[in-house]
């Protein structure tokens, strides 16, 4: 009873003053409300007047007896009853949430209207998925720092095409030790010591190798041929589209006789690839390929070592050792990038 008391007693001083009379019993006579209507009455001004009424000290009483001798409406009072408990809850949960803000009971310090932009902590950005169709191409305009320059670490690949300003890597081992580093010219070629000038524009990477090979050996029949690594990269048995499939197919059609030795591709998949070129016949690829497990057996007494994936351990081996066990004069080619 005390509380509905107090909520009617705010709505009769939000009436009085809706009135314009001083809330102090004085000329009280010569007003009436029955007038007033609810939709005349703003929050704001619901609220100042409810603030006024605690500050005078009326009783509920008091408000009772102003309210029935200005002929209130019931309905009026009911509706600014409502929206006075609404304002009230309303005051109150925010007094609790500033209360809750507090800490160590010291008063919270006064909001700035701005501060200063170093002092704003930033928070790592994230990406935010967005639904519905993606934009094609917008990740790569997302970041701050966006780099656009190719990978350069990793193999050739075998369908790259050469053309002016390719370099290409030849190591040959004969009655003297050369490496080098070839340029492909404007004309397209690429020049070696005693060779005279090849001509790789418009190859591929297999069919540079080729031809080189070629130049180099003059004729490949009945000489042994050491190839160092089957698969198309390091760390892998993958053979898919390796170049030495390729290499080694040409080089048995000049019935050169090779011996295979990579760490971890085994024989059955080495003759499977060259199987599936279906060239010759299954038992000629056997009577002109040995796998070996051993790459020192594979280069002992061979013409010439071909590297084709740039496997890491082949940097390890003891090169004097091959050379001296070589026929002369020996050569070693690279092929692909290291």
């Amino acid at each position: 009873m005390r509380k509905t008391n107090s909520l009617f007693f705010r709505l009769i001083v939000m009436l009085i003053a809706l009135a314009a009379v001083p809330v102090n019993g004085q000329g009280l006579s010569g007003n009436d409300l029955s007038r007033v209507k609810a939709s005349d009455v703003s929050d704001a001004q619901l609220t100042t007047i409810i603030e006024r009424g605690e500050k005078e000290g009326l009783s509920p009483q008091q408000a009772l007896e102003m309210a029935r001798a200005r002929g209130m409406s019931a309905s009026v009072a009911n509706e600014l009853l409502q929206r006075a408990e609404q304002l009230m809850a309303r005051q109150k949960a925010e007094n609790a949430a500033v209360s809750a803000l507090r800490t160590n009971g010291e008063p919270l310090a006064p909001l700035q209207a701005s501060a200063p932009e170093d002092s704003i902590p930033t928070l790592p950005e994230e990406e935010e998925e967005e639904e519905g169709p993606q934009i094609f191409g917008k990740s790569l305009f997302a970041k701050k720092h966006q780099g656009f320059e190719p990978a350069m670490n990793v193999p050739t690949p075998v369908n790259y095409v050469l053309g002016p300003g390719d370099e290409l890597v030849v190591d040959i081992w004969g009655a003297t030790t050369n490496l080098h580093q070839l340029t492909v010219s404007t004309e397209g070629t690429v020049g070696i010591d005693n060779l005279g000038p090849i001509y790789v524009q418009g190859l591929t990477m297999q069919q540079a190798e080729e031809r080189m090979f070629s130049k180099l050996f003059n004729t490949v029949s009945g000489k042994k041929i050491a190839i160092l690594g089957w698969a198309f990269k390091k760390d892998t048995n993958d053979t898919r589209e390796s170049a030495a499939i390729y290499v080694a197919d040409y080089l048995l059609n000049e019935q050169a006789e090779l011996w295979v030795y990579d760490p971890k591709v085994k024989a059955e998949q080495v003759y499977a690839d060259l199987d599936y070129l279906n060239t010759r016949s299954e038992a000629e690829n056997r009577r002109l390929v040995k796998v070996v497990n051993d790459p020192y057996q594979a280069m002992d007494d061979a013409h010439a070592v071909a590297i084709l994936t740039e496997w890491d351990e082949f940097k390890t081996y003891d090169w004097q050792k091959v050379y001296e066990g070589m026929k002369k004069p020996a050569f070693c080619l690279m092929g692909g990038m290291w």
